[in-house]
């Protein structure tokens, strides 16, 4: 009989997290409601996320209480050039996210007849809402393809052909990877393995080669391993509460559990 491969563990986990997600029942019917009704806060969070989601999320509902939902709203505070819209973006300020919302309202208005919307509902696949995008300031691949994989799975948007949909590279991903001997690891720098340098293609082909069909379907469970901090530089954080689900067949947890027992005896 074949041995199942980490590859093939990894997978497997990814695909029923993947799964147990589109199947929540208590999907945010809140935030599902704000799509369909004012689909360019979505958009606006996402493209102004550059470190903490809920801090993009959370700027741009207050920017809608303020001027009102409606996306002629945000556009009117935009072209007024509103002193108070400057004050609501200063914690999204400090990577230019302030100057992306203001560029995305416009591009919106203008390309777009005020509906967000048409990014993906006009869309052929999900290559096509990637590349529409990218034609935003700001927007990379990391963020093209972690709003198609949320508006796929989250929001159960009916896209075409998700092979298009990569993993997102971020430092969670790529610290795991490196730990579950899936990708090199970075050389010691101060005494110190700076995984940021890892170059983005390696992690997004290496997802690419375990799923050709559909990368990003590996992304959730990368995801919660950072999002719940039990994958660190130099510790495995894994407990009770917030258990890894690699630990089982992870070589850096093993060490890390080899080295717990020696230091005890």
């Amino acid at each position: 009989m074949k041995k199942t491969s980490i590859e093939d563990k990894i997978l497997k986990i990814a695909k029923d997290k993947y799964s147990n997600k589109m199947n929540k029942e208590n999907m945010n019917k809140d935030n599902l409601n704000l799509l369909k009704k004012y689909p360019h806060i979505f958009l606006l969070s996402c493209i102004v996320d550059s470190a903490n989601s809920d801090t993009a999320w959370n700027t741009v509902k207050k920017i809608a209480q303020y001027t009102g939902y409606d996306f002629i709203n945000f556009y009117n505070a935009v072209i007024n050039e509103d002193t108070e819209l400057d004050k609501l973006l200063a914690p999204i300020s400090s990577r230019n996210s302030h100057k992306y919302f203001k560029l995305a309202v416009i591009k919106i208005k203008e390309e777009y007849n005020s509906n967000a919307a048409l990014i993906w509902e006009d869309a052929k696949n999900c290559a096509d809402v990637i590349t529409k995008l990218l034609e935003f300031d700001g927007v990379g691949v990391k963020k093209a393809t972690m709003t198609v994989n949320i508006l796929t799975r989250d929001y159960k948007i009916d896209l075409k052909d998700k092979s298009a949909i990569d993993i997102s590279p971020d430092i969670h991903v790529k610290r795991s990877m490196c730990k579950l001997g899936l990708i090199k690891e970075p050389e010691l720098f101060n005494n110190k393995k700076d995984y940021q340098k890892i170059d983005n293609n390696i992690v997004i082909y290496k997802a690419r080669s375990i799923y050709p069909k559909f990368p990003g379907i590996l992304d959730y469970a990368f995801w919660q391993i950072g999002k719940n901090k039990i994958c660190e530089n130099n510790i495995c954080k894994s407990d009770n509460d917030n258990r890894c689900p690699f630990e089982s067949f992870c070589p850096q947890h093993k060490s890390a559990i080899s080295k717990n027992s020696r230091s005890i005896s």
